[in-house]
């Protein structure tokens, strides 16, 4: 065979719980059935483009909340296309545990689970072998990699569920360098585990992380797909070539932003300004507002009415009030009573404070001190 097409996609996460969106049990169920609607978009680009596999490159599921129905449903996809081969490498949300579903489950006949037990496949009516290690717990820091020996008649892929030049000290998972994988002398990495997508990690030509194929919370505003493939040579004494594109298939986008309320001291300026930086947001937006400045008016109460009001707009709203009031802190430490000894003290503290999120946190506390002194209570 002279060229071999492939799907690369990682860490589709179903039936993850979608704890960002508060509790709101109607939305986290959409945004699950937006991750397998995700998936059947993969699987029916892999019929139209006519691939040779789809490769899964861990975090298919999230193991602690991973329903038999969802499982039956994605295997009922891997069914329609029987001609095609479905790799899947287990990771650290979906390890290949003893009560797994990798271990525990009827698959496809077309589909093939890498893991401890079996750390390659080789497919001889297309020419390709796939190497891997799937996660065999959550917690695996230490790299792992299967005996491999290349056949050089093959197209040898590596997938891998891990950690790629960074190094956050002892609890990074499965860490390894694109050096060392490029060492191999693999013709394509297949990566997964980071969410962003990385293209050509190390200038090596092969190494290859797509990030999940629908974004997840709110760290993840970039775009997000697959890669589709295609490797080749153009005759057996010539090296082996890849070209690739990516594919977007999320159906949600995530928005962090930030809005000055200085001046704004009424309900309904506050909605306006809202609705002019909102205007660019499509109804699928997940979005996140941080309120800076400073408010003349405790914003507790009204918050929770907007991100009622607005969240028939955009899919998913939440206002963070971050905004302080227009108290003259100077000042105030300078009265004799109980409010100056309490910001003079607190002003000690910030002062002292070496973490620069906890000086925040005591900032936020000050700022909460004075309104229960002022008010006699505080509206969270």
């Amino acid at each position: 065979m002279n060229k071999l097409k492939f799907l690369h996609c990682s860490d589709i996460h179903l039936d993850m719980p979608f704890t960002s969106l508060g509790g709101d049990t109607k939305r986290s169920s959409a945004r699950r059935q937006d991750l397998k609607d995700v998936l059947s978009f993969i699987v029916d680009t892999a019929k139209i483009e006519k691939v040779h596999m789809i490769l899964i490159s861990g975090d298919l599921y999230e193991h602690a909340y991973i329903r038999r129905s969802t499982i039956n449903h994605v295997n009922e996809l891997f069914k329609s296309i029987p001609q095609i081969k479905v790799v899947m490498m287990p990771g650290n949300h979906d390890p290949y545990a003893s009560n797994s579903l990798y271990q525990n489950y009827s698959w496809a006949d077309n589909v093939f689970i890498l893991s401890p037990e079996k750390s390659f496949f080789c497919f001889e009516d297309i020419n390709a072998c796939v190497f891997g290690m799937g996660f065999e717990n959550s917690n695996r820091v230490e790299p792992a990699m299967p005996d491999i020996t290349l056949n050089n008649d093959y197209y040898n892929i590596l997938m891998l569920h891990g950690t790629v030049d960074m190094n956050f000290g002892k609890t990074v998972l499965n860490p390894v360098s694109s050096h060392n994988l490029a060492d191999w002398g693999m013709d394509y990495a297949a990566l997964g585990h980071f969410h962003k997508r990385a293209e050509d990690i190390g200038g090596y030509g092969c190494i290859f992380n797509p990030g999940s194929p629908e974004p997840l919370g709110f760290d993840e505003e970039d775009e997000h797909g697959v890669f589709l493939c295609t490797l080749y040579r153009e005759s057996a004494d010539l090296r082996k070539k890849l070209e690739y594109e990516f594919i977007r298939t999320s159906k949600k986008q995530y928005y962090n932003m930030e809005l000055d309320v200085t001046g704004l001291n009424t309900y309904e300026k506050l909605v306006e300004k809202l609705k002019d930086l909102l205007k660019n947001v499509s109804s699928n937006g997940l979005v996140s507002i941080k309120l800076k400045g400073f408010s003349e008016y405790e914003l507790g109460l009204s918050l929770k009415q907007i991100e009622e009001d607005f969240n028939e707009k955009v899919f998913f709203i939440k206002l963070i009030d971050d905004t302080r009031p227009p108290y003259s802190i100077d000042e105030i430490s300078n009265e004799p009573g109980l409010r100056g000894l309490f910001v003079r003290k607190m002003l000690r503290k910030i002062d002292d404070e070496k973490d620069e999120r906890n000086k925040e946190k005591l900032k936020r506390s000050l700022d909460f001190g004075l309104k229960a002194l002022e008010k006699g209570k505080i509206d969270l």
